[in-house]
């Protein structure tokens, strides 16, 4: 398993079998569990709670975290511009970075988190940003 990459917190590796009835591994799946968690953070920062707020309660209620260490706020906010941390990976939206083709593709399936929710979040960051701003 060490030349798969790394999934986004919410997904998995799982297998199947092609035409010739060989098990091909590497597909990549919904992981219902972190799925859900993932789509809690959205919403909870859609509804007005801080990344460390929603980091508190995550802990507060044993959710494991993506590496199986306590939440932490950056581990949710991330980096905007680097598409960094839980609120900022397109994954969640169904796209996928495609290694050496240099294009996204898109999959309704691998969907977590809608377009809609995607959106409010996204506002919420751009409003944070310019009230932080000097």
């Amino acid at each position: 398993m060490e030349h798969l990459v790394r999934l986004p917190y919410g997904y998995r590796y799982t297998g199947a079998y092609n035409a010739d009835r060989q098990y091909v591994f590497g597909f990549r799946i919904l992981d219902p569990e972190a799925a859900d968690v993932v789509l809690r953070i959205f919403l909870m920062y859609a509804d007005g709670l801080s990344p460390a707020k929603i980091a508190a309660v995550l802990n507060t209620q044993g959710v494991p975290s993506p590496h199986g260490r306590m939440w932490r706020d950056a581990t949710i906010r991330g980096d905007r511009a680097r598409r960094t941390g839980i609120l900022n990976d397109d994954s969640y939206i169904g796209r996928s970075w495609v290694p050496g083709r240099n294009y996204y593709d898109y999959s309704q399936a691998l969907q977590i988190v809608s377009d809609e929710l995607w959106s409010r979040v996204k506002l919420r960051q751009e409003f944070s940003a310019r009230r932080a701003a000097p």
